[in-house]
């Protein structure tokens, strides 16, 4: 059960999001022996809470807990134990950036980056040095060059003849859809519109069949170029619930080594759902609409449906005639250099491991830095 907790602590949800990543998809409707494999995580979640419990009861000197994600079995329930007792928690993952981290007080990064106020930002003097900053890493993500992974061989960047190839008219307005993983990082959020990702999906789907306006369904590479490849992608779940694709919507597979970044540079509008490309794409002047939860969301940059009348209202007047607005774009930058320049922190003593796991570990340096 999803909601199933214990204390407060949400056993469910961990459980159930640790049980999806383990079958890589977004449900487990059609895997085998499901209801064992929860069963088992719900207990090692159940089992967690009760050792990190009876642990802070005998050391209740413990000043400060620190995990990774802070989502997950045991992570997660660890985490959550931790803030009843009261105990200082961090949680940490890597960023985009080689040898960098964010660090999240008392929750995951998946919420306090979503729940960040403006305030921690908005107020940036934002100069010619911080701007060149900002989009000369905006500009190398096409090509991974500062970035740990890249998901990637060798991607095309002048994709005009592809796209005429698909029946795509550039000269046309065109959307873009660009959904996240199925099964990352499935976790409640209280102000979701959709129920999940492949709702919004199918029902956007539904609603361009029937329009005189190009869509692209671009799938997230990271399907099947990153370390566990998704049973569940996005492409194979259109197919498999329609069999007759309309003449203006357009599927990219994860297979195909097409640049994301060059659709978008074509692209009217883009539409995500927990994608982090709207931090990367609102700074360059992309209209974002954002369906679900992005770190972007909410802070005056991207279009934030509440409900789903208001998403579907908004993708009625697509496409949009005016480009992002001075002041949605100055807090676009504000908020992107914030993102990977402030909350993106770069220790001394951490080192890159490439092809190895994990792929990063502690520098010979550490004694002399600290």
């Amino acid at each position: 059960d999803l909601k199933f907790k214990e204390d407060d602590i949400n056993i469910g949800e961990h459980s159930l999001a640790g049980a999806l990543r383990y079958y890589a998809v977004g449900s487990l409707d059609n895997e085998h022996n499901k209801e064992n494999t929860l069963r088992k995580f719900t207990e090692a979640g159940y089992l967690t809470k009760k050792v990190i419990e009876n642990f802070l009861k005998e050391n209740s000197d413990t000043d400060i807990i620190i995990s990774n994600h802070a989502i997950y079995v045991p992570q997660g329930i660890i985490n959550d134990v931790g803030k009843k007792f009261k105990i200082r928690t961090i949680s940490y993952t890597t960023n985009y950036i080689k040898n960098s981290f964010v660090f999240s007080h008392k929750d995951s990064y998946h919420h306090t980056l979503k729940d960040e106020p403006s305030t921690e930002w908005e107020g940036i003097v934002f100069n010619k040095i911080k701007e060149n900053k900002l989009i000369n890493y905006l500009n190398s993500r096409k090509y991974g060059t500062y970035d740990w992974g890249y998901y990637f061989k060798k991607p095309a960047f002048k994709i005009d003849k592809i796209l005429k190839n698909k029946g795509i008219d550039i000269k046309k307005p065109i959307i873009l859809l660009t959904p996240n993983i199925i099964w990352d990082a499935n976790l409640i959020y209280k102000d979701n519109i959709f129920s999940n990702q492949l709702e919004w999906i199918f029902k956007t789907f539904e609603f361009f069949k029937n329009k005189n306006l190009q869509l692209i369904i671009r799938s997230h590479p990271g399907e099947v170029n990153a370390d566990r490849v998704s049973k569940q992608q996005v492409k194979n779940e259109i197919l498999k619930r329609y069999k007759k694709i309309p003449s203006n919507i357009f599927l990219i597979g994860p297979e195909e080594n097409i640049s994301t970044y060059s659709i978008a540079d074509y692209s009217n509008v883009i539409l995500i759902y927990a994608s982090k490309i709207g931090v990367e794409l609102s700074p360059v002047g992309k209209n974002v609409i954002v369906a679900g939860e992005s770190y972007v969301k909410n802070k005056g940059i991207t279009y934030d449906p509440k409900s789903q009348k208001e998403y579907f209202d908004l993708l009625e007047k697509l496409p949009f005639k005016d480009k992002l607005s001075e002041s949605r774009l100055l807090r676009a930058k504000k908020y992107a250099y914030h993102f990977w320049f402030r909350r993106t922190i770069v220790p001394l003593s951490v080192e890159e491991r490439l092809n190895q796991w994990p792929l990063f570990g502690i520098n010979k340096n550490i004694f002399y830095n600290l």
